[in-house]
Formats: C-alpha cells, sequence, structure tokens
C-alpha cells in the first residue's frame, strides 16, 4: 500500500435500467458483512430528487470516511464500499450514515462484520472439463475456493447438500453418459459412476437440498439422492424427451409428486406420477395430459394463501398466442385444458419462451417471477405479482446471449432480495435493489462456465 496506507474507496456505477421510482426513502445493505469481503453494495431511493448527491458515511476499526452516493435515475443512487481495512477484524461493527440534503433519515446503522458462515455456495463447469465451487464475497460476486479437473465436458451438474461431515456433493452427467457422483469432507473427489449413455436433457431438484432429478434424451428420468445417500435410479421413463422435471404436492396429499414436460413427436404433454407413501412415485397411475401449446417448463412456486408451492407451466404457444405462465390444477376426470388458469404477465402471449424462475426481487415476501423469452438474443423478463399471484407488472427486462444458457436465483449480496445469474460462457449477475429494479453487477467473477446449479439454506 502507498500514501496513508489505505486503499481507494471505489464508486461503482451500475447500469441503471427504465423502471418507477419508489415513493419512499429507503436504503437497503446486507444485514452482515463477512470478514475479508472488498466490496459492500449499498442502494438508496430518495423519493424525491435531493439538491445533491447524498453523502454515506463510514467508519469501523478506527478509520473513517466519507464518499457520495452515484445516481441510477429514478431517484434511485447506488455505491460499493471498498476499503479493505473495515472488513479485516470479525466481531468489529461498521457504522454507517446517510445524509439526503444535510439530513439524516435513517439514523446511525450497525453492520457486525462476522466470520465468513456462507448459506450458499455454486458450483459451474466450463468446456474444458473443469469443476469450480464458489462461494460469495460479500459484495454481490463470488470467489472460487476449490476446483478439479474432471476431464469430461457436463451435459448437467447439480449440487447437492451431502450428509453430516461430508460436505457438499457434485453430480455431473457427462456427454459420455456417464453419471459420476463426487464429494467427501475433504473435496469432490470420485463416490460412484453409473454408465446410463445417452445424453441429459433436463435437470432438476429432487424436492430437498439432498437430491435432484435429470431427464435424458431417451425419456428416462434418473434420481440422484437423497440426504447423505448416494443412490442412483431410473424412476420413471417417457414417450418422448423430458424438458423439465419437478416435485411437490399436487393432489392435495401429504405425499410429494413427479412432473414432468415432454416433448413428442407430434405433441407436448405433461406426465403426472403420484408419490407412494415410504418412497418414489406410482408409475401404475401415470397420467399423460395434452397440452395446448408446448410445453417448456413446471415449476412448484410458493403462491400467497397457499399452504404449499403451486405447480406452474410455462407453455409456448406460437402462432396461438397462448405463450405464458398458467397455474396448474390436476383434474380427476376433466381434460387439463379447463384447468389451466394464466398469470396475467404483459408481452409474453406473443414471445417465444424457454425458462421460468421464481423469486422475490423487491423483497416483500411475495414470490414474483421471471421468464427467459426471445431467440438469438434473449431477453429476462422480469415481473412483479401482485398479492394474489393473478397479475405482473414488467419491471426489467435484461438482455443474455441466447434461450441456452443456465440461469440461477440467489441472494449474491445478502441484502434479503434475490438476485439473478446468467451462465452463458461467463458469468453475468443482477443485483436487486428492493425496488424490483436491477443492476449489473460491473465487476463479475472471472471464468468460462458453461452450466451452474447453487446449493443454498442450511
Amino acid at each position: 500500500m502507498k500514501g496513508n496506507g489505505h486503499l481507494p474507496v471505489l464508486l461503482m456505477l451500475l447500469v441503471a435500467v427504465v423502471g418507477g421510482a419508489p415513493a419512499e426513502e429507503r436504503l437497503l445493505h446486507a444485514p452482515r458483512v463477512p470478514a475479508g469481503a472488498w466490496r459492500v453494495p449499498f442502494f438508496l431511493h430518495t423519493g424525491r430528487p435531493p439538491a445533491e448527491a447524498p453523502v454515506l458515511t463510514a467508519r469501523a476499526g478506527g478509520e473513517s470516511l466519507a464518499v457520495s452516493f452515484r445516481p441510477l435515475g429514478e431517484g434511485a443512487w447506488s455505491l460499493f464500499l471498498e476499503h479493505p481495512l473495515f472488513f479485516l477484524v470479525p466481531e468489529e461493527t461498521l457504522l454507517v450514515r446517510v445524509l439526503i440534503d444535510g439530513e439524516d433519515p435513517f439514523g446511525l446503522r450497525s453492520i457486525p462484520i462476522v466470520v465468513r458462515d456462507d448459506r450458499w455456495n455454486v458450483l459451474s463447469a466450463d468446456e474444458e472439463g473443469y469443476l469450480v465451487l464458489w462461494e460469495p464475497d460479500g459484495g454481490g460476486g463470488m470467489t472460487a475456493i476449490d476446483s478439479i479437473d474432471i476431464g469430461d465436458r457436463a451435459d448437467a451438474i447439480a449440487l447437492l447438500r451431502g450428509g453430516p461431515g461430508e460436505g457438499a456433493r457434485a453430480v455431473v452427467f457427462n456427454e459420455n453418459g456417464d453419471l459420476v457422483l463426487r464429494g467427501g469432507a475433504t473435496g469432490f473427489r470420485e463416490l460412484q459412476r453409473v454408465p446410463f449413455g445417452g445424453r441429459a436433457s433436463c435437470v432438476g431438484s429432487g424436492g430437498d437440498p439432498g437430491s435432484c432429478l435429470i431427464g435424458l434424451l431417451d425419456g428416462r428420468i434418473v434420481r440422484v439422492g437423497g440426504r447423505g445417500r448416494g443412490e442412483v435410479e431410473v424412476i420413471a421413463s417417457v414417450r418422448g424427451i423430458p424438458v423439465s422435471v419437478a416435485v411437490g404436492f399436487v393432489d392435495g396429499d401429504d405425499v410429494p409428486d413427479l412432473m414432468a414436460t415432454v416433448l413428442e413427436m407430434e405433441r407436448s404433454t405433461l406426465v403426472w406420477w403420484p408419490g407412494r407413501r415410504g418412497a418414489g412415485f406410482d408409475r401404475d397411475r401415470e397420467r399423460t395430459i395434452p397440452l395446448p401449446g408446448s410445453g417448456r417448463m413446471v415449476l412448484f412456486v410458493p403462491l400467497p394463501g397457499e399452504e404449499r408451492p403451486v405447480p406452474l407451466i410455462l407453455l409456448h404457444g406460437g402462432a396461438a398466442a397462448i405463450s405464458g405462465v398458467f397455474r396448474i390444477e390436476v383434474p380427476q376426470e376433466e381434460p387439463l385444458g379447463e384447468r389451466l388458469e394464466p398469470i396475467d404477465l404483459p408481452g409474453l402471449p406473443e414471445r417465444n419462451v424457454h425458462r421460468l424462475l421464481a423469486g422475490d426481487w423487491n423483497g416483500d415476501g411475495l414470490t414474483d417471477l421471471a421468464v427467459l423469452a426471445g431467440g438469438g438474443q434473449s431477453s429476462l423478463e422480469v415481473f412483479l405479482l401482485d398479492p394474489g399471484g393473478e397479475k405482473g407488472r414488467l419491471v426489467e427486462r435484461l438482455p443474455v446471449d441466447g434461450p441456452e444458457v443456465d440461469l440461477l436465483v440467489g441472494d449474491w449480496d445478502g441484502n434479503g432480495v434475490d438476485d439473478l445469474m446468467a451462465v452463458e460462457g461467463r458469468f453475468r449477475i443482477w443485483l436487486a435493489d428492493g425496488s424490483g429494479k436491477m443492476y449489473e453487477l460491473p465487476h463479475p467473477p472471472s471464468g468460462r462456465p458453461a452450466r451452474a446449479d447453487l446449493l443454498s439454506g442450511p
């Protein structure tokens, strides 16, 4: 270090996009900062145009400074506080105050500096056959903490929670048709290899952090897990290509069921297998239900007024102009077409849609949605849902390179609001500012990832 020994404060301007301004002053930041962080983001909404840029004053460990926010437009402001001397010592406290035209609307904020206790990790696989494990860096990005050369390109990957003392487990379905389970307390050593043959078509959660589902192009659906077990088994097969798989509660009982959207030669179907008490799914009670469009994805999503997540389906209707997100109510006798309840998401019916994501983009505790739409130049359409979960308001349109990307939802900067990540040969991260707006992280992690998965929760 030079001069007075302080590293400079770097204020990074995030990319602004069109959206409505909030009506009240709000300061959004992580409730704690991990020791060793380099950049800590702050978002501010003034609700009224100030005469000059708001100022953040910060103090920790005998060091102090005052820096100005940079405007994002529409009453929104941001800064990245970069001063590692603040964040070196666990159990210290970062004290911050914001002044807007000389007024102090929020009072003194105390942000503890803590030993890293990361509640999420990301696993990525690149085109050269490397697996990389990442952890949050405290500023919306990630730091690589482990890597291994697996020698094969991955069709699909998943990051699962292991048993006690085992650490996380990596599931890799490679281009040679092998399903490889890696893990253990000391790194991603190979635990199990199953030669299935064929190629993977999709991957989904198995219903808990210790399991996953992988669909194969030949119609088989494979389950890996659950918690602490290395079980790998084919649990179902379909006449066609499974393009999405999901586990959740469908028919009102307390046993989780399996659903898949399937592409057949001349139609698209939704296939449902009721769960069996104890374990597994009842293949003898399989139901195949024709869809009035191309079923791109099924996802179980928490909605207001529902005790459990409900199944939503993303349909592409092409010339029929019925593309969109629909709530599924599985009947006992009636055709499914009479029980598809649309969620009103403006602009989707005429778009080519590919992926459905759920998260809380504005921190109000309610589920919101995002849809990957378009062709070669695709975009993530970000919607805030109304309290009834019946209608969405488009708040963002985030450009991505195309439909064949991996997309993740997570709180990358720890401020309690879900953010978005696209994996498209590079990492792109958009941080949510608490109003529904999202701003692209200007210093994303380096690398050439082709696939990625997120493991979060205890």
